[in-house]
């Protein structure tokens, strides 16, 4: 009933190669296949998640994109920066776009052990002051920053950077700018759900020092295990922490020194508070609520043909 369109959409027509005529053949296809799917009576809905790959998009993705804001019948945007940005750029738009938040990670991950114990297991510091910055591990993060930052901070902090490393030479260049300090452990892998849930238990604050962002699963995780966050001032975090700005610092972006400092203000305010600050804010984005007005969206623009699943809201 409903095509849905989220993440890395330019695998579909950069994947079967980069030639400028692949792309265009692709692309051909992917118009083709979209007018086909709207012939068929199925809706298409895009739920716009990367707006800040278009710094980096070439004249393949632009049209790409473009092709699918046309067509598309419900555009979802998460935060008031992103609508601005996607109607500015597509304003045919306009008129089909929906806003709702992305939702907590209740219920998603295992209960996280005891922090001692993954301490142990990952072979970090007993003791101080632990700062965790996990994700996929790729250059807008600015997990560089984070490294540089705490290299200006007093004894006591040890960060974990921790993630798979989508791209090898960023993670290459990580690794050699931490070079032997025992202050810093960069686990390039992916975490497990227990690992992940652990580490985030046991951070005294994480770390999102990100060049550009559109929505951010990362912030919702921290506010999830009711960890408060030190994050680069850029729209969404800006956004979402105006609902509970105790439970962060914003700090500007790529500047190690601004980082530092926001650091050393983050712990030097009431820390538990800014943890149930960020508990708060995740209690505001139950799944459960936050999708009923996208579901019931759906319902109007494609009636389930399923009588099983009239009743469903999820």
């Amino acid at each position: 009933d409903v095509l849905l369109f989220h993440w890395n959409l330019e695998m579909l027509w950069r994947g079967r190669g980069l030639r400028p005529h692949q792309q265009a053949r692709a692309l051909v296809g992917f118009w083709r296949y979209l007018r086909l799917a709207r012939r068929c009576g199925v809706t298409v809905a895009w739920v716009v998640h990367d707006m800040y790959e278009l710094k980096r998009w070439n004249l393949f993705d632009r049209i790409g994109y473009g092709i699918l804001a046309s067509a598309a019948q419900l555009c979802v945007v998460h935060s008031n920066a992103a609508l601005s940005d996607l109607t500015s750029r597509y304003p045919q738009t306009a008129k089909k776009c929906m806003m709702f938040g992305i939702g907590n990670y209740d219920g998603v991950y295992p209960i996280p052990r005891p922090v001692a114990t993954i301490k142990a297991a990952l072979n970090l510091p007993p003791t101080g002051r632990l700062l965790v910055a996990c994700g996929m591990v790729r250059p807008y993060k600015g997990f560089e920053t984070a490294i540089d930052a705490v290299g200006r901070l007093p004894a006591g902090y040890h960060l974990l950077i921790a993630g798979h490393p989508n791209n090898r030479e960023y993670a290459h260049e990580l690794t050699a700018r931490i070079g032997g300090r025992s202050d810093i452990t960069f686990l390039d892998r992916s975490l497990t759900d227990q690992e992940f849930a652990d580490v985030y238990n046991a951070a005294d604050c994480v770390l999102l020092p990100y060049h550009m962002i559109t929505g951010s699963g990362a912030l919702h995780a921290a506010f999830t295990f009711g960890r408060g966050v030190v994050a680069s001032d850029l729209p969404y975090f800006r956004e979402l922490l105006t609902d509970g700005p105790d439970a962060g610092v914003l700090v500007p972006p790529n500047d190690a020194v601004a980082l530092a400092a926001g650091i050393e203000e983050f712990f030097a305010g009431d820390v538990p508070g800014r943890h149930a600050a960020a508990r708060r804010i995740a209690d505001r984005y139950p799944w459960s609520e936050v999708i009923r007005p996208f579901a019931e969206r759906l319902r109007q623009l494609a009636p389930v043909s399923d009588p099983n699943l009239s009743g469903a809201t999820k």
